[in-house]
């Protein structure tokens, strides 16, 4: 899967998943199957779940990172 829009939407409508892609990002986006940019990943990497919520809150917004 190759969706920013759908990793976008998973972020935001699951804590579990958001948990998990803040503790291990690369093995949880493989185990969803999302293929992401270097960016992206490096982005996702410095963040926790609190980071990943308000990115995906943002996103689409001139404040989103990513």
């Amino acid at each position: 899967m190759n969706d920013l829009n759908a990793l976008v939407q998973k972020i935001s409508s699951d804590a579990a998943f958001r948990k998990e892609l803040a503790g291990s990002p690369e093995a949880t986006l493989k185990k969803y199957g999302f293929t992401v940019s270097p960016d992206v990943l490096q982005t996702i990497k410095g963040m926790d779940e609190a980071g990943l919520t308000e990115l995906a809150a943002n996103y689409g917004s001139d404040k989103a990172a990513c």
